[in-house]
């Protein structure tokens, strides 16, 4: 929303709309009352301009030595992304295509559950 911003002070309105439907949350049928409304916090979070805006990290369906990465920018870019997995002990370099994402199938050894 940066691009909407003036300089001084700003005004932000927030509609909520908690109609039931078959394929949304909320469903047709849930465990809770459905009142509407915000009913938890909401934060406005800055952000550079660049950064992840999402990830997947899965393991292989049929093979059980590899993990897919699928990594999603903020911005069209061809961009070095560096993917590191702590409980893996791995670290990879990849690169975003034009469109911003990154994808690598990295093997892993010893991998259990």
């Amino acid at each position: 929303m940066t691009h909407q911003l003036k300089e001084g002070d700003n005004f932000l309105v927030i509609q909520v709309n908690n109609r039931r439907t078959v394929d949304a949350i909320p469903a047709m049928t849930f465990d809770w009352w459905n009142y509407g409304g915000i009913t938890r916090d909401v934060l406005l979070v800055s952000v550079p301009r660049l950064f992840v805006s999402e990830y997947q990290i899965q393991l292989d369906r049929h093979l059980p030595d590899v993990v897919h990465a699928r990594i999603q920018l903020s911005e069209p870019v061809a961009k070095e992304v560096t993917l590191s997995i702590p409980e893996l002990k791995k670290t990879v370099r990849l690169t975003a295509n034009t469109e911003g994402v990154a994808t690598a199938d990295i093997r892993v050894k010893k991998l259990h559950s």
